[in-house]
């Protein structure tokens, strides 16, 4: 685990997003990919955790008819998440590391998505979304996950990321993040984040396999080399497929991890590694 802005406060970093709403975006694939991962949410009650500007809400709404929440920290995207969907969803302003304001059992669905990177307590939060969930509830959950970046990371931190060594470092890391907060999580240590809180992986799924290539693409400069990472790039959507055919989702870089409740205990006090196990 590699954490960035772990000591600033909540304030801070609520004020920090207020700044920038816009920028904070995610690839055109990633909302449609989390809607089709959740499946059928007819007549479900969803709750969407660190739900920003209300993109994923968005989507949900167009699907058939479910009761929709939102929670977010930020004041400034509650409220372009409540002006993007109305009076078809319930924002609420609220952190996620601490008490959330809904009873026990109140939700068939949880998603966080891109969240628990940007949290420094993510234990309360996980511990929090299963509290809130059915008994028989999903939640699902979306990693950025350090591993895909394997075998490079680690030498490209030597080099201090300078130069096309930045493609190898995850968007996560102190020398690339632009979040006020941010973490670097290793394959290992989600599962061990999520094992923690009492919650059972059903699935996964995984997207942007070998994510160095196309980050180097980006800043690649030379005409005959861009030309092949652009090629490269055009294979991205079979590459993905490969790769969750033979369950390999270590080596991509964003995880959708569906998990159910462990009926087995209460929520756990372990916490992940802190070492650099990938």
């Amino acid at each position: 685990m590699i954490p960035t802005g772990h000591h600033r406060s909540e304030a801070e970093i609520a004020r920090a997003y207020d700044q920038i709403p816009e920028a904070i975006v995610m690839p055109p694939y990633f909302y449609p990919e989390v809607v089709r991962f959740a499946g059928d949410i007819a007549g479900q009650r969803v709750l969407d955790g660190g739900c920003g500007n209300g993109a994923l809400l968005g989507l949900l709404r167009t699907g058939r008819p479910a009761e929709l929440s939102g929670l977010e920290l930020s004041p400034a995207l509650c409220a372009a998440a409540q002006e993007r969907l109305g009076g078809a969803a319930t924002i609420h302003h609220g952190s996620l590391q601490a008490p959330w304001p809904f009873p026990e059992g109140r939700f068939d669905l949880v998603v966080m998505t891109e969240v628990a990177e940007h949290l420094a307590n993510p234990w309360m939060a996980f511990g929090e979304a299963r509290r809130v969930l059915a008994r028989d509830g999903r939640l699902i959950v979306t990693f950025p996950n350090g591993t895909a970046y394997e075998p490079f990371f680690r030498r490209a931190e030597r080099r201090g990321g300078a130069g096309r060594w930045w493609a190898f470092l995850p968007w996560e890391h102190p020398k690339k993040t632009r979040q006020p907060i941010d973490t670097v999580y290793t394959f290992r240590e989600i599962h061990a984040l999520l094992a923690a809180n009492g919650l059972v992986v059903s699935q996964m799924h995984g997207r942007e396999a070998f994510p160095y290539l196309w980050d180097w693409m980006y800043i690649e400069r030379r005409p005959r080399l861009r030309a092949i990472l652009q090629w490269i790039e055009a294979m991205r959507p079979l590459a993905d497929r490969l790769v969750n055919r033979v369950n390999a989702h270590r080596i991509c870089y964003r995880l959708f991890i569906e998990c159910a409740p462990s009926p087995k205990a209460g929520r756990l006090d372990a916490s992940p590694s802190q070492g650099r196990d990938r």
